[in-house]
């Protein structure tokens, strides 16, 4: 079927007038100037307006959904009214028709001519385009006509349009149609259905098919820049699916499973919660309980444990009497015996006083230990001086092995020790041994020399301790508060390093002590000055490498105060109330800045390295330095005011001076800030040992100055004297003992020292008599006392027993459900009367249940605070009263306690029993629909989108292969894209199991049957139906459920055999991808409309719309395919492009509208109309006038070459 006539009836800004076509249509003008418009009146015919199908001035990519650009999108309410811009219109009011009356083409035999006709009104309301909904005419058998829509109130010169209302009945009288040949239709899939229908020679067709029909044409009108080959077979041939509505119910139903899986696993955390509320509950109780019961038990054990105490405690009483009695027995008996023999030593006493020998022997004898006894107190003098004196030598020699080089003068003195140290050790060492061992009054003492050691070891003492200030002593102190003050001065610098490195890690700059204290004044009692220092505002150039000589050059201006220009008098006035006599610098920033308006940088001025974007910093810096100049040698300098050599020299004030600042010295910029940082815990980490060091050498001073601080060198030769002197006393005594004849008295003393072995054994045992007595008296007081004690006990705990009674009672009354009185009885007797536990541990167990009584009540009121936070309706709360603390209001913690354990239990019940039955049912609903809606409205949908998507592919590539281009043909191929394989994979095995699934009512995303990667397929399906994220998941899921995507694709040029895939090609941006693309695009469009596989004679519509057409290609490309369109598609053609872009192509059309653009006045406006001439063409003359043309400039051409190349000979 061709498209003979177009009819446009109050159409945008065209004109009201039949449209005659031919074969081959032109339609040219400039842009805006009625070409798209004509074009868009044939689609929306064509596609019924229908949304997301149909695009106004699709070549200009304007959509009816939006502002695209900054234009107002055309609607078809805006075309029946004309509209020209945003709020213009040439007609307020308005009833609009476009029709397109078709005709068979010469094969097309047996087909039936027929016209099909849009109609709509509309009107202008509030600046906008609105109206009602279009109607759609179909008329069999019937050529319409402009006349045929027209009121026959029409004016000369304007058409007045059929109301709507009136137009069926009308139509149907005016062209005698039966009713079976005028059909009306307000919904647009009804419409195309029998529209393609009779295109296609058939009453109507599936709505799949004509939305095909209409998108495909709508698709091959528009010009799009290919962007790539996979695109283009994805987005022009493959028609998309929408599954909005699936997605949608998909989400919503996984939502819904989530939700009352989470409602579930709420209820089960409800339960559990419940059951911590019940058991919480019942520890409190079963507190109370055990309190009461081990207030009883211990009671009891108490009074029994006291009876029992009495009655062992009566029978030690007895029994320590006894061994009393006894006791005294032995006593007097040996009293008896001492009496005796004190009697008959008297005697014996008084035979030996009688005797003169006797006498002098005793007199001997006490003098020979006495003797003894100060010997051995002199020889422990002597050896406490020789251990001194050893000590000292030991201690002297300890210090002369000391490293005292950072300690001059202490090593000088030591030094001088030497030689003393040396005299004395070797006159002490034949003495040592003998006057550090023990002697006694018998043994042989070793020869040696007293005087040489005792002046040896007092010239030692001389050097150590004497007055004169180069002793040791003396060099030990000084050298020790040297020690001592080097630390401060380490420790100090410490602190600083620390207070540094802190304001370096904030981001700070460091400056010296005193800037930092007034900047921080300035911030804590003038912040809306706004303090910083310069060095802080202040970058070097990148890669300069004058960074350290321009600060060394500026030296402590680097840390000079800036203040808002307004704060300057009150800063420096804050800053001289705690600096009176030097003060950190504050800049005259409002003066800088006046001094230096208009002044320039002078040239090499040293601030060409450094950047500074602060105001008042860049005028300071522009007033100090903006006139030191950068120099390159010494001479140089010499001879400059102001001057700056990279290598530190610099020149001011008629002086010349070094000034190259270390690079941990460095203040301005990022990086300096992080080398000083880094040099800042490197000093401090070399401070650590050195302070180590110093303290450690102090404190071996310290220790070696307390050696020597109590050091004495005493006489050895006085003590040992002392000491020989006595022993020879003890000699001369013992002598006169040997020399005394005790032969006479012998008897005597040997029965008196006899007598004197009795008498200390009878007073041995004696003593120990007395003792075991004593031992007994004191147990027997002790034990008569604890009777006492226990007696007086008794009557207590039985009133003890009777209280601990009124508790049981007190609880008894409360919780009578939970135990009753007798049965608390009955506890408390078995625990008191067993032997285990002991009474301290029911005392325990009672007290202890009373002190956590409040934390129990706390856990009890944190779980139902937890259960009433998760409750959601009022069926599932409950009242709590929360209950005292204490166990004295035992009745009011039971009864509030004892309420919410019952209501806990109750809404146990309730929840279990009926809460979680009623979810299970509605979850087990919810997955079958959810699996019903995954499976088939999905899965399995998709899974046959994919499969028919390659089928058409593969019909459209045989097609395509018939097709020839000249001498090449095309093929379209297809692999799979990895990722979307794996979920068409999924989707196969899912229909093998899905059967079982629903028998088992088992979950999709768990389904055992399913292999492990399919599982994790399914999961990240599930992830996608469950994310937060909405609309990133929604795109998700619709690009997975887009079937295109699933494959990978690319069109292959076929020539000689030769295949040449058109993805290697570029990107399209040229004519040479444009000619496959229109090949293409006509295949994909042919078939779509029924061209291929049917007779060549059955009806089908044959006709291509283009818009903005052939703009990339050449001549020879362009009108090639226009013939290939023509000739070997058999395609009505119907193309639109500016007119400066025809006149190659004009010879391939027999007829040319071509487009003006007015301006007009409509209601006071200006508006633009479209005026249009019309022109038929002989494609013979106009294809040789062309080609004259061509040939003359050509010719023209090669002319004016060889008058340039003559030209150029001749130069």
């Amino acid at each position: 079927m061709r498209l003979q006539r177009l009819i446009t009836v109050n159409w945008g800004t065209l004109e009201t007038r039949d449209w005659p076509l031919a074969d081959a249509t032109l339609l040219t003008g400039e842009s805006g100037s009625g070409k798209s418009t004509l074009l868009d009146a044939i689609q929306a015919v064509l596609t019924a307006a229908r949304q997301g199908v149909f695009h106004f001035n699709a070549g200009q990519n304007e959509s009816t959904q939006g502002r695209r650009g900054g234009k107002e999108p055309r609607t078809l309410h805006a075309y029946a009214l004309g509209q020209c811009g945003s709020d213009v219109f040439l007609r307020q009011r308005s009833t609009s028709y476009v029709g397109l009356c078709f005709e068979p083409s010469d094969q097309e035999k047996d087909a039936v001519p027929f016209s099909a006709l849009l109609g709509v009104e509309a009107h202008v309301d509030g600046g906008r385009a609105e109206g009602g909904k279009p109607l759609f005419y179909l008329l069999r058998g019937a050529s319409l006509t402009l006349s045929h829509l027209s009121s026959g109130e029409s004016v000369p010169g304007r058409v007045r349009p059929l109301p709507l209302k009136e137009a069926y009945a009308q139509l149907q009288l005016r062209l005698g149609l039966q009713a079976e040949q005028l059909m009306r239709f307000e919904g647009k899939d009804s419409y195309l259905q029998h529209l393609y229908g009779h295109l296609l020679g058939r009453k109507f067709v599936p709505e799949a098919d004509a939305t095909r029909c209409a998108r495909a044409i709508v698709k091959a009108m528009a010009y799009r820049e290919i962007g790539n080959v996979n695109e283009l077979v994805r987005d022009e041939i493959l028609d998309a699916h929408d599954f909005s509505q699936e997605v949608g119910k998909m989400r919503q139903l996984m939502q819904e499973i989530a939700r009352l899986k989470a409602d579930a696993e709420r209820l089960k955390l409800n339960i559990d919660r419940l059951k911590l509320v019940d058991e919480a509950a019942g520890d409190v109780v079963a507190l109370l309980r055990r309190h009461v019961v081990m207030l009883n038990a211990h009671a009891l054990r108490m009074q029994l444990d006291t009876l029992a105490e009495r009655e062992r405690t009566e029978r030690r009483r007895a029994q320590l009497q006894g061994h009393a009695t006894e006791s005294q027995r032995r006593l007097d008996a040996i009293a008896l015996e001492r009496k005796t023999l004190d009697h008959e030593l008297a005697l014996v006493q008084g035979e030996l006083a009688q005797s003169g020998i006797a006498q002098e022997k005793q007199r001997l004898t006490t003098l020979e230990a006495q003797y003894a006894e100060q010997f051995r107190k002199d020889w422990s003098r002597v050896q406490q001086s020789a251990r001194q004196m050893d000590q000292v030598l030991d201690h002297v020699n300890q210090l002369l092995a000391l490293d005292l080089s950072l300690l001059p003068a202490l090593q000088a003195a030591v030094q001088r020790l030497g030689s003393a140290a040396f005299r004395a050790t070797k006159q002490w060492q034949p003495a040592r041994v003998a006057l550090l061992t023990d002697a006694r009054l018998g043994d042989e003492l070793a020869a040696f020399e007293l005087e040489p050691l005792d002046q040896a070891l007092r010239a030692l003492e001389a050097v150590l301790l004497g007055a004169d200030e180069t002793t040791v002593m003396s060099a030990l102190v000084t050298a020790r508060s040297e020690l001592l003050r080097q630390q401060s001065q380490l420790l100090d610098e410490q602190t600083g390093l620390r207070a540094e490195q802190a304001q370096l890690l904030e981001g700070r700059t460091s400056a010296p002590d005193d800037v930092q204290r007034a900047l921080r004044l300035l911030e804590a009692e003038l912040p809306e000055s706004r303090p910083r220092l310069l060095a802080a505002l202040i970058e070097p150039r990148p890669g300069s490498a004058w960074q350290a000589a321009v600060e060394g050059y500026m030296g402590r201006d680097r840390f000079a105060l800036i203040v808002e220009p307004d704060f300057e008098e009150d800063a420096i006035r804050l800053v001289k109330r705690h600096f009176a006599r030097r003060s950190p610098k504050v800049v005259q920033g409002a003066k800088a800045i006046e001094d230096t308006r208009g002044m320039a940088v002078a040239p090499r001025s040293l601030l060409s390295e450094l950047v500074c974007e602060h105001p008042v910093a860049k005028a300071y810096l522009l007033a100090l330095y903006g006139r030191v100049r950068q120099v390159a040698s010494e001479a140089e300098l010499r001879r400059t005011p102001q001057g700056l050599m990279q290598q530190g020299l610099g020149s001011r004030a008629y002086g010349m001076f070094a000034c190259l600042a270390a690079e941990h010295e460095l203040a301005f910029g990022v990086e300096s800030r992080k080398r000083r940082l880094a040099w800042v815990n490197a000093r401090l980490d070399t401070l650590v040992p050195e302070l180590q060091g110093l303290k450690s050498m102090a404190q071996s001073l310290t220790t070696v100055q307390g050696w020597f601080s109590q050091s004495s060198a005493a006489s050895l030769a006085q003590t040992l004297g002392e000491a020989l002197e006595t022993r020879l006393r003890h000699v001369d005594v013992e002598f006169h003992l040997q020399q005394l004849d005790t032969s006479s008295i012998e008897a005597q003393e040997q029965r008196r020292d006899a007598l004197h072995e009795r008498l200390d054994a009878k007073q041995a045992q004696w003593d120990a008599e007395q003792q075991a007595v004593g031992v007994q008296n004191k147990e027997l007081g002790q034990v008569l006392k604890a009777l006492g004690d226990l007696e007086g006990r008794l009557p207590e705990l039985a009133q003890n027993i009777v209280t601990a009674q009124v508790w049981i009672s007190r609880f008894a009354d409360a919780g009578g459900a939970v135990a009753s009185e007798l049965q608390l009885l009955d506890e408390a007797r078995s625990l008191g009367e067993a032997d285990l536990p002991s009474a301290a541990t029911l005392q325990n167990h009672a007290t202890n249940a009373s002190e956590n009584l409040p934390d129990r009540l706390k856990t009890l009121r944190n779980h139902i605070a937890t259960y009433l936070a998760g409750a959601r309706t009022d069926e599932e709360r409950f009242g709590w009263t929360e209950p005292p603390r204490s166990v004295e209001q035992i009745e009011a913690v039971l009864q509030s306690v004892l309420a919410v354990q019952q209501a806990a239990r109750e809404q146990m019940r309730r929840q279990d029993g009926i809460g979680l039955a009623e979810n299970v049912a509605r979850l087990e609903k919810a997955e079958g629909t959810f699996n019903h809606v995954f499976t088939s409205d999905f899965c399995f949908k998709v899974r046959r989108d994919v499969k028919d998507g390659s089928n058409t592919l593969r019909k459209l590539s045989q097609e395509l292969k018939a097709i020839q281009f000249g001498v090449d043909s095309y093929d379209v191929v297809q692999d799979w894209v990895p990722r979307y394989k794996d979920y068409y994979d999924f989707f196969e095995a899912l229909d093998g199991v899905v059967d079982q699934l629903e028998k088992d009512r088992t979950a999709i995303f768990d389904a055992p049957q399913l292999s492990p990667e399919h599982r994790a397929t399914a999961q990240e399906i599930k992830r996608l139906l469950l994310s937060q994220d909405q609309i990133a998941a929604e795109r998700a899921l619709k690009e997975l459920a887009d079937y295109r995507n699933y494959r990978r694709y690319d069109i292959h040029r076929i020539a000689g055999g030769h295949r040449t895939p058109m993805s290697t090609w570029g990107t399209g941006s040229g004519g040479e991808l444009e000619t496959p693309f229109y090949v293409i695009r006509a295949a994909v469009l042919a078939h779509a409309l029924g061209h291929f596989g049917r007779a060549p004679n059955a009806p089908a519509l044959r006709l291509m719309l283009s818009d903005e057409a052939f703009s990339k290609m050449d001549e020879a490309r362009s009108r090639a395919v226009m013939r290939f369109l023509a000739q070997n598609m058999g395609l009505q053609l119907i193309v639109a492009m500016p007119t400066s872009k025809s006149g190659a192509i004009k010879p391939e059309f027999d007829k040319e509208y071509t487009f003006s653009k007015l301006e007009a006045e409509a209601d006071g406006q200006v508006v633009h109309i479209s005026e249009v001439q019309e022109k038929d063409f002989k494609r013979e003359a106009l294809s040789a006038l062309w080609d004259a043309h061509a040939q003359a400039a050509r010719a023209q051409a090669t002319l004016a070459f060889e008058d340039q190349q003559n030209a150029e000979r001749t130069a």
